[in-house]
């Protein structure tokens, strides 16, 4: 038998002035803090957000800081079935309201995207809050893509704060093609609020998700649910990759971070670490939950800080400083330099501008003031604005 846990945070709720602060504030590495309006400071000095306080067969619940009672929030989620249900009977099945491109991957070739027609992006985008913060359904502290205010750059931060030298990269083959109806049953199933439901109202929610939310037995990269939806899943995988990796650096008297970022996970530490370990202790979890989750050999990157640029995409300056590194700016220039010979000539490439603006913006936010730097001078140089020309490109066709 799957043995989980239930769980509650450790924080305190009380005259705590900003419920979003609390829930994904900037807390410093490896603790966990929340500012009372009395500026009493709370932290857990395990890094683990929560607290394992009883053991119970099967399940795994996360007992949330809600503002609404548990009554209350099983009220809200039996509404949202219903939206879902209505929406679902009103319109065409959601399998066939999606178009399908592709964009180029920052390692070479192609990812494939299935994004929604306007009518399901709009009820989509409508009843993701529900998912983010409404039903304080939460992602694990060590989940760094689509939360609010985190990223891959603060990702990055965890690692350099406290001093690691060695870098692991682990990525998740097939990982959103692979979260199929029945592991999205099981997982949701053990947090919290979805874990406190009876088991007949459960089944009709997930129904009704399900059909809503997967496409191809799959979730479908391109749509603005199934990025959080992700990170709800992972949280009780997170959890245990955290514990069982504390345990194992703990007992070499060693520092270690790990973060995940959508399928790619980093572990980092002061001192070099055993891979074949560590990558065994990771297999042995993801095998717990699902036979379908698989470390992909052929992306496994190990290197210390002063080695090659791959850590996330992002490495350290001389300086000690996050950068994305010479040869990606190199190839961001390059692709803004054959963008506009293209759209000087009439050639306009949708896919080619989005993935320039995904670009961009990845770049912006690791290296603000080097991208103001690098639009500017292809503004001053073209005597035209970049920004304008790509997002009208994406526009038009």
């Amino acid at each position: 038998m799957l043995y989980t846990y239930k769980i509650k945070y450790v924080e305190e709720r009380h005259n705590v002035e900003n419920l979003l602060d609390v829930l994904y504030g900037d807390a410093p590495a490896q603790t966990e803090t929340v500012r009372s309006k009395t500026n009493k400071v709370y932290n857990d000095f395990s890094y683990d957000r929560f607290k394992t306080t009883e053991t119970t067969p099967e399940r795994f619940i996360l007992t949330s800081p809600h503002v609404n009672s548990d009554e209350q929030t099983l009220r809200q989620i039996y509404n949202l079935t219903a939206e879902i249900e209505s929406f679902l009977n009103n319109n065409p099945s959601p399998a066939t309201m999606y178009h399908n491109f592709k964009i180029p991957k920052r390692t070479g070739g192609f990812r494939e995207i299935n994004a929604p027609n306007e009518t399901l992006m709009k009820f989509m985008r409508d009843i993701q809050p529900w998912f983010t913060y409404k039903l304080n359904a939460l992602p694990h502290d060590s989940a760094y893509a689509y939360v609010y205010k985190r990223d891959c750059n603060k990702a990055i931060q965890r690692h350099q704060a406290i001093k690691s030298n060695w870098f692991l990269k682990l990525d998740i083959k097939k990982f959103f093609d692979n979260c199929d109806p029945a592991f999205l049953r099981q997982q949701l199933k053990m947090i919290y609020p979805f874990g406190i439901m009876r088991d007949q109202d459960y089944h009709r929610f997930m129904d009704a998700l399900i059909l809503l939310i997967t496409l191809n037995n799959g979730l479908p990269q391109g749509t603005p649910l199934s990025p959080v939806i992700t990170n709800l899943i992972m949280v009780p995988i997170d959890r245990d990759i955290n514990k069982k990796l504390g345990t194992y650096f703990k007992d070499k008297q060693q520092s270690f971070m790990y973060t995940r970022y959508a399928d790619d996970m980093l572990i980092s530490s002061n001192k070099e670490m055993n891979v074949q370990e560590v990558v065994g202790i990771i297999d042995t979890i993801l095998h717990t939950y699902t036979n379908k989750l698989q470390i992909n050999p052929d992306k496994t990157r190990y290197g210390s800080k002063a080695g090659s640029n791959w850590n996330l995409g992002i490495m350290y300056n001389k300086d000690n400083k996050l950068t994305v590194g010479y040869r990606r700016k190199k190839k961001i220039k390059t692709m803004l330099f054959q963008f506009y010979s293209c759209y000087n000539e009439g050639t306009r490439d949708k896919e080619y501008a989005q993935a320039i603006l995904g670009e961009l913006a990845y770049l912006h936010n690791i290296e603000p003031e080097y991208t103001r730097e690098l639009v500017r001078f292809m503004d001053d140089k073209y005597s035209t604005d970049f920004y304008t020309i790509l997002h009208k490109t994406v526009k038009e066709n």
